[in-house]
């Protein structure tokens, strides 16, 4: 290389690189660099000189300070000065072979759950999601193809021990429902979406995946606004993995299924019939079922089952029974023809159709037919006690509540009641098991310890205090004065053996008057109890579905809508109002209800069957 080249090769580094300093003697410690490292360049007029000494060195050197780097950040979010105490659990901790410490931050920060997802890194360094944790744990125990040599069955029985207990911790810190009215909600579920129809369909340009959604007949019907609206309102992630593969399997199930969002719009814009977006919709979803129905290969066919029950979401919010009960007969007639639920194939769509069957039995107050009635779902079995379940006065599988008890929205006023009605209905059935109506059984037969254990709640209900009474401790708590609501409807109707529907009217419901004599201040209401309980509904966190108390808020909007249903007013405002509560409380209960079922089918058929249960024992069918 010619010496022209060499200097003006060093002029150009020199203006590259900081200038010398004086030859001083190194400190023993160097100062730490403040920020990420910068970068820098090397410049070489041979590939050789990338390999040499001092390159090597300075790669290494800036390898170090990025390291270094890199670990401050982490030091400082993690920084606590620890005690004695702290440092011998620490210690301990080392020797434990628990390897909770390694998925700390997995659980914590998990992809589905987190709005803002971040990157976290695991014990080796990767990424992992709920999804990923799943592949790797049906690998590793359903595959049968591959069988691991000596030396690798210590590293595969370590790395499946990993991914187990990562599970049940997960498990054990969720909630009732991964739930959430927000849009971040909705764009998880979008993304969600978006992949399962990718597996589907061939994409176009790959841009917008939407663009391959079948279309309504009518141009006013908007597929994408409502399948977003029917996301957000209803849809969890286990709706998704349940339910969406079969609603991308026909077009006619995709476009069926945003029909309750469309009913839920409507509420919210304050409509008490249907829209015309609502009228449009059912309008196409009876043209697909009579379509289906007449085709022979279709009308037998599970994604009919599918469309009917659509529509039979829909119809809730208007409540028209004999509507109502023409589709939950055809749904029984189809499910006879396919051997009753024991025999049907696909589990979920069983489990669904008697949830929604059965809950329009309970708020229409109506008789079930036996096709449900002599079919049981599955025995519950607690595998922790620190697993979250909907857990509520009709479904509590444990000594006691554990999950509602730690939820900061449960006051110890609010437990103590919420125990209260579980402990009554338990006593009311267990007493009345072999009875099917004891509106006829007479006083003399009951025996005295029943009658001590109920006269007991039933004085300490009254003497609760309500919520609009100020300088309490239960002041201003309205999921506490919603639960009093629906355990005086309640309790009423199993001391007067009379349907909610009947004592949710003050002046036939016997505990009113005893509360008011036990609150001085209280005045008589003059509405109906249905009523007061919608108005403090809507102070409470509805959007979320009260989130761990999920279970609970089912037991009150239930116990609420079948109480709206009998309306005895004169047509003008009164009844429109009155009409307008009913629709709503119906449409609270079915919410709740579609968002748990996914998650929870067994506590959910369970605490229905119960509620069911109370409802045939006060004589509901008998007229009351």
């Amino acid at each position: 290389m010619r010496r022209a080249d060499v200097q003006t090769l060093n002029s150009v580094s020199a203006d590259q690189s900081p200038p010398p300093q004086p030859k001083t003697k190194a400190p023993h410690r160097r100062l730490k660099r403040d920020g990420p490292l910068q970068l820098q360049f090397v410049t070489a007029t041979d590939p050789s000189q990338f390999k040499d000494a001092v390159t090597k060195r300075n790669v290494r050197s800036h390898a170090m300070i990025h390291y270094r780097n890199k670990q401050d950040v982490i030091n400082k979010k993690n920084k606590k000065k620890p005690d004695a105490k702290t440092e011998k659990v620490s210690s301990a901790k080392k020797k434990s072979p628990i390897i909770a410490d390694r998925i700390e931050p997995i659980l914590i920060h998990d992809p589905l759950s987190d709005p803002e997802p971040k990157q976290h890194i695991a014990a080796n360094d990767e990424l992992l999601s709920k999804e990923h944790v799943e592949d790797q744990l049906c690998s590793h125990s359903d595959s049968r193809a591959y069988e691991p040599t000596a030396s690798q069955a210590p590293v595969l029985r370590r790395r499946a021990s990993y991914i187990r207990t990562r599970k049940v911790i997960f498990k054990l810190k969720g909630h009732v429902v991964e739930y959430e009215y927000t849009e971040n909600q909705v764009e998880r579920q979008l993304r969600i979406f978006a992949a399962k129809i990718a597996t589907f369909c061939q994409i176009g340009d790959g841009v917008d995946p939407f663009v391959v959604l079948p279309q309504f007949q009518h141009p006013e019907l908007d597929i994408l606004f409502l399948t977003r609206s029917c996301m957000r309102a209803f849809s969890t992630e286990s709706c998704l993995v349940k339910w969406l593969p079969a609603m991308l399997s026909h077009p006619d199930i995709l476009l069926s299924a945003p029909v309750m969002a469309s009913t839920w719009l409507d509420m919210h814009s304050q409509c008490l019939e249907d829209s015309k977006r609502t009228a449009l919709l059912k309008v196409e979803i009876i043209s697909m079922i009579n379509r289906r129905l007449r085709d022979p290969e279709t009308q037998c066919n599970d994604l009919t089952l599918f469309v009917i029950l659509h529509l039979l979401g829909g119809e809730m919010r208007i409540g028209n029974e004999e509507t109502l009960r023409t589709h939950i007969s055809g749904i029984a007639r189809f499910l006879a023809q396919r051997g009753g639920l024991y025999q049907f194939a696909q589990k979920a769509l069983a489990e669904t159709c008697a949830a929604v069957c059965t809950h329009c039995n309970i708020f229409c107050e109506m008789k079930p037919l036996s096709i449900f009635t002599t079919w049981e779902p599955e025995e519950y079995i607690v595998l922790d006690d620190n697993t979250a379940i909907p857990e509520s006065p009709l479904f509590c599988p444990r000594p006691d509540f554990v999950t509602i008890a730690k939820d900061p929205r449960c006051s110890p006023s609010t437990c103590d009641l919420l125990r209260d009605m579980r402990d009554l209905t338990d006593l009311f059935i267990a007493h009345n098991a072999d009875i099917y109506d004891v509106s006829d059984v007479p006083l003399s037969s009951i025996d005295t310890d029943y009658i001590t254990k109920f006269t007991a709640i039933r004085s300490r209900l009254t003497l609760l205090p309500s919520a609009y009474t100020p300088g309490l401790a239960t002041s201003n708590d309205w999921v506490y004065e919603a639960c009093r609501l629906a355990a005086l409807i309640f309790t009423a109707s199993m001391v007067q053996r009379l349907p909610f529907s009947t004592t949710a009217d003050p002046s036939r419901n016997v505990l009113v008057p005893e509360s008011i004599s036990m609150n001085h201040d209280a005045p008589f209401p003059t509405t109906r109890l249905s009523e007061t309980l919608y108005e403090v509904l809507q102070r409470t966190d509805l959007d979320n579905v009260w989130n761990d108390m999920s279970g609970v808020l089912y037991w009150v909007t239930a116990v609420g809508a079948a109480a709206a249903r009998a309306i005895d007013v004169a047509p003008g405002p009164e009844l429109r109002y009155a009409v307008w509560v009913r629709r709503c409380l119906t449409m609270f209960s079915m919410r709740v209800m579609t968002v748990l079922m996914f998650e929870h089918p067994v506590p959910v058929l369970r605490a229905q069957k119960k509620l069911l249960r109370v409802q045939e024992l006060v004589g509901t069918y008998g007229g009351g």
